[in-house]
C-alpha cells in the first residue's frame, strides 16, 4: 500500500473524530446543514474533477468520503465556533492553516492542480465556501448549537499575525521553488 492510501485512511479517520469531538450532543442542529453540504461538496468535487481542474492520484469514487467528511469538519467548526464579533481574523486563520493542508497534500503528489487551476482558486472557494455555510448555519443551527470562540482581543491579534506572517513566508517560498 503506497502513502496514498494511508493519506487517505488518516484524513477519514481524523475527519470523523473532528466530528464526532463537534457535533457530539449537536448533530441535531446541524443535520439540515450537513445535508446540504453533502450534496453540495460531492457536486462540487466531480464537477472540478471531470472538468479537469483536480487530479487524485486515487480513484475519485475513494477521494469523495474524505471530501465530505472533512469539509463536513470545516463547516461544522465554523458555524459552531464562530465568535459574534470580529470573525475576520477567525475565517482567515482557520481557512488558511486548512488550506495549508491542501498545499501539504498537493506537494506530496495526492492531489495536482490543472488546467489553470491554482492556489489562489482553491484558496478563493475555501472562502466562499466557508461563507455560504456559515451563513446556511445562522439560518438553520440555532444559537442552543453553537459555541462562539472567545479570545481576548490580543491573543486575537496575535493569532492573526502569527498567520499572516507564516503564510507570507510560505507564498514566498512557493513562489520561489515554483512548486
Amino acid at each position: 500500500m503506497n502513502i496514498n492510501w494511508y493519506i487517505l485512511i488518516a484524513a477519514i479517520l481524523l475527519g470523523l473524530a473532528g466530528n464526532i469531538a463537534i457535533l457530539r450532543r449537536r448533530f441535531r442542529f446541524y443535520q439540515t446543514t450537513l445535508l446540504i453540504h453533502f450534496a453540495l461538496s460531492i457536486l462540487l468535487c466531480l464537477f472540478f474533477y471531470y472538468n479537469g481542474f483536480y487530479r487524485y492520484a486515487l480513484p475519485v469514487v475513494f477521494i469523495l468520503p474524505a471530501v465530505v467528511i472533512n469539509f463536513g469538519l470545516f463547516i461544522a467548526f465554523l458555524i459552531r465556533f464562530e465568535p459574534t464579533k470580529d470573525t475576520f481574523r477567525f475565517y482567515f486563520v482557520f481557512i488558511s492553516w486548512t488550506f495549508s493542508l491542501e498545499i501539504i497534500l498537493e506537494h506530496l503528489g495526492f492531489i495536482r492542480f490543472r488546467n489553470g487551476w491554482d492556489y489562489w482558486d482553491s484558496y478563493s472557494l475555501y472562502w466562499i465556501y466557508a461563507r455560504t455555510f456559515t451563513y446556511i448555519g445562522k439560518h438553520t443551527v440555532p444559537l442552543e448549537g453553537r459555541t462562539p470562540i472567545k479570545l481576548t482581543k490580543r491573543s486575537n491579534l496575535l493569532l492573526f499575525s502569527i498567520t499572516l506572517v507564516l503564510f507570507f513566508i510560505v507564498l514566498l517560498l512557493l513562489m520561489k521553488t515554483d512548486l
